[in-house]
């Protein structure tokens, strides 16, 4: 096996990781608040506190947009520099960016009783799921470039 080989299996395994700590949160949320997770109909989309979930949407928003721009960001620099390091660096960021989406959303569940909360879980999920690693990235920042030759 080769060391890209190696260093894609790695971040193959942190992504399944990462990806599937977001089923804990579900776990959380039924353990402490199982009553989220039946229908209350009486409560608006918005809930008690309206302000709040706005804020948290633009959160989560603003966090997936940050996630991939840094990821990009993390990834040009790993192959510009020739540091496979920068490949698990973006990764991590991209994952940690999408990880505080869902942390959002366990603070609407646990904090303020939001019945909606799983959207928040949803997308932050989905971000992770987004930013599955790919092995041409690692392999262009470990390829010597015309200069190192």
């Amino acid at each position: 096996m080769t060391e890209i080989d190696q260093k894609y299996r790695t971040l193959a395994i942190l992504w399944l990781i990462l990806l599937f700590s977001q089923l804990l949160f579900v776990v959380v949320i039924y353990s402490s608040k199982a009553e989220l997770f039946s229908d209350r109909s009486e409560q608006s989309s918005f809930g008690n506190e309206s302000t709040v979930v706005f804020g948290a949407a633009f959160l989560a928003i603003a966090n997936l947009a940050i996630s991939f721009f840094f990821r990009r960001k993390a990834i040009e620099q790993g192959i510009a520099e020739q540091k496979p390091e920068y490949i698990q660096t973006a990764l991590i960021i991209g994952c940690a960016f999408c990880e505080a989406i869902s942390i959002i959303g366990l603070v609407l569940a646990l904090v303020f009783e939001y019945q909606y909360f799983y959207l928040w879980l949803l997308v932050g999920f989905i971000g992770i799921f987004l930013h599955f690693p790919r092995r041409k990235n690692l392999v262009a920042a470990t390829r010597p470039t015309a200069g190192n030759s």
